[in-house]
């Protein structure tokens, strides 16, 4: 997470991508935080599907409490009730 937020702040984009990558697919308590960091990424690079794809799957492992209440401001509330599936 640490090497993904200095290439951000050094405006490294891409440098940023793979860091968050690599950090969202090691099991631990910053995996959803690099994910959430990844699909802000995608977000701004103009992917909001693939931002939306990391969304929900953070809001599988977070289904409660704060996260919930932010991934629901990205996504809409019936797919974020649904757990990702249209209705």
């Amino acid at each position: 997470m640490g090497l993904g937020a200095a290439r951000e702040a050094s405006a490294d984009a891409p440098g940023a991508h793979d860091a968050y990558e690599q950090a969202a697919t090691i099991e631990g308590p910053f995996r959803s935080d690099a994910r959430l960091s990844l699909a802000r990424l995608y977000e701004a690079g103009g992917q909001p599907d693939r931002a939306k794809e990391l969304y929900l799957a953070v809001l599988k492992e977070s289904p409660s409490g704060f996260a919930r209440t932010v991934l629901e401001a990205k996504i809409p509330a019936d797919v974020a009730t649904a757990g990702g599936e249209t209705r």
